[in-house]
């Protein structure tokens, strides 16, 4: 949540009913021999995030593995000082991949994408008063 007033907190490996369901099927996507399966989760997960956001914004960006039985991620995310637009793939009508950049922010308790420029530029004027 880079571009909430708060920031927030995401944590992986626990599922929306709570349930710790771990890491193991992420680890297991990535497991190399002889590697510690939490730093390789650690350095992808901060990879993509670099790698959507940007470094200036990644850098506000801190990720600790947990033991609660299982490994969890927890995701902590400081208010970013500028607004923060994320590269993401979309899929079009046809099934087709594309990269785009969006703008989200949080509403509540749901994360939207703010697609209009009109209330994009009011959302940011509000948020970092200049």
């Amino acid at each position: 949540r880079p571009n909430s007033d708060f920031g927030g907190t995401l944590v992986i490996g626990v599922a929306d009913d709570g349930t710790i369901v771990g890491l193991e099927q992420d680890y297991a996507t990535l497991r190399k021999e002889g590697k510690d399966d939490s730093d390789l989760f650690l350095l992808h997960l901060n990879q993509l995030v670099e790698t959507s956001v940007g470094l200036a914004a990644a850098a506000n960006v801190t990720t600790t593995i947990h033991q609660v039985g299982r490994d969890v991620c927890r995701v902590h995310v400081e208010p970013s000082g500028h607004p923060v637009e994320a590269e993401v793939t979309a899929v079009d009508d046809r099934g087709q991949f594309s990269k785009k950049r969006m703008f989200f922010v949080r509403l509540n308790n749901a994360t939207r994408a703010i697609d209009d420029e009109t209330e994009r530029q009011r959302y940011i004027a509000q948020r970092w008063r200049a």
